[in-house]
């Protein structure tokens, strides 16, 4: 008998188990982007990094994207422009939502520029000696964004007598360098007058030890300083509103040479003279001029500060709609909140007239026909008391028992300063003295004395 052999089942062809691994690796690889694109799409912001740094001068984002890191679903928008207007070196917290979620940006403001070192003309080649010191100060400006230290070393010429290559190493707080050298042939002016002059240890201890000598007080005395180079700063008495008497002509003019600037206002618009602009005191405008004559005001704001002509500055505030605009038109000059009183009054404070001050001199450019101004007001007189030696552009204020000068003293690092007093019958010989302890403060302080090459 023979057996049927039994049929072998029949092997699924290999073909059919690749196509369904691939079948199968397909869709996961499908429902694995559906769900990546779907967590990609609706992926919550987050920060893309902790902190966000900025070179000073540089245009700084705005905008969410670049902030933050989120999925599709969410659209970049723009945060508050005001925020984000950081025009100081530093660090700055700016707090924004988005998505109803809130974020803090820490943002850092970073001086990547060395500072720029610009010599003086040929022509302009004074140099001050006190004693066996020399100081070359005046031959160059240092510009930077931040605090900056300098030396200066100097090499005699071999061909010519009294001609120096003048070499000028800055560094600012950010350790940006910069070299620049130039050879003058110097005109040297001793400052002898100065050689013998207490020294102190700040500015501060200086004025605290005038004060005690002369017996001055908060009720008597008002003071600030400002050392431009190096930021040094000292204000006494800041919040008491003193009578500002002629003081206030100079922020009076700074009005008008920013109109000037913003082209709100020409040098050669006229205003008319009115009888009720008169008023006895300085300057030759009710002397030259008749009623009802129109009078340019560039002559009117020389007048008001070369010679404290009262005339031309009653006509000059009358131009701006009278006092109490004129006084609202002042707030610009600082960041502080003012007292009532400002308004209504002809008083200020230290702290008010230190920022005016400090305007004045950071945007000299602007008013440097003011300055000019001041330099050619009381030749002799209030802060130029003290020496004849350097330039000083000041104003001064008298009116019954108060007497105020203010001004920028141009040692061969410039200065601030305000000095203001009440009922004091010295108070000429007061200004006279305090401002010469403040040159020689200032010509001592900080000062490099100048390195010969050829003494090393």
């Amino acid at each position: 008998m023979i057996e049927k052999k039994q049929a072998e089942p029949k092997k699924p062809k290999k073909w059919r188990k690749k196509f369904l691994f691939v079948s199968f690796f397909f869709a996961a690889t499908i429902a694995l982007l559906v769900i990546a694109y779907e967590d990609f799409y609706h992926k919550k912001p987050i920060l893309k990094q902790a902190e966000f740094t900025f070179a000073y001068g540089e245009t700084i984002p705005t905008n969410s994207d670049y902030y933050l890191r989120y999925g599709e679903a969410y659209t970049d928008i723009d945060f508050d422009k005001s925020q984000f207007q950081m025009r100081e070196i530093g660090d700055y917290q700016v707090n924004v939502t988005f998505d109803n979620q809130a974020f803090v940006l820490h943002i850092h403001i970073i001086d990547k520029q060395p500072p720029i070192i610009t010599f003086v003309e040929e022509q302009e080649t004074i140099a001050y000696r006190c004693g066996n010191q020399s100081y070359f100060d005046t031959l160059f400006e240092i510009e930077d964004e931040s605090k900056y230290t300098y030396d200066v070393t100097t090499k005699d010429s071999e061909k010519e007598e009294n001609r120096k290559e003048i070499c000028v190493s800055a560094t600012d707080a950010f350790q940006n360098q910069s070299k620049a050298c130039k050879s003058f042939s110097l005109q040297y002016v001793d400052l002898d007058e100065f050689e013998n002059l207490p020294d102190y240890a700040s500015v501060e201890a200086l004025v605290q030890t005038f004060m005690q000598e002369k017996k001055l007080n908060e009720t008597s005395f008002g003071f600030y300083f400002v050392s431009v180079h190096d930021n040094e700063e000292y204000i006494y008495n800041k919040s008491k509103s003193f009578n500002a008497a002629s003081i206030i002509k100079l922020p009076m003019n700074m009005l008008y040479y920013d109109a000037f600037k913003n082209g709100t206002q020409k040098k050669e618009d006229t205003i008319t003279l009115l009888k009720q602009d008169i008023e006895p005191g300085g300057g030759f405008t009710s002397i030259k001029h008749k009623i009802n004559e129109k009078i340019s005001v560039n002559y009117l704001l020389e007048q008001s500060i070369v010679y404290s002509d009262n005339t031309a500055s009653n006509m000059l505030i009358r131009n701006l709609g009278g006092f109490y605009k004129f006084r609202k038109l002042l707030e610009q000059y600082t960041s502080n909140k003012l007292a009532k009183d400002f308004y209504y009054q002809n008083v200020v404070t230290m702290e008010y007239m230190r920022e005016v001050m400090k305007h004045l001199y950071n945007d000299k450019e602007n008013y440097q026909e003011l300055i000019e101004h001041m330099k050619q007001a009381n030749e002799g007189e209030y802060l130029k008391q003290s020496s004849d030696v350097f330039p000083i552009a000041q104003k001064y204020g008298s009116f019954e028992k108060n007497l105020h000068a203010t001004g920028i003293v141009f040692t061969p690092k410039p200065y601030i300063v305000g000095i203001f007093t009440y009922d004091r019958a010295d108070a000429l010989e007061l200004m006279k003295e305090l401002n010469k302890r403040l040159m020689n403060y200032q010509l001592h302080k900080n000062l490099e004395i100048s390195k010969s090459e050829d003494s090393k």
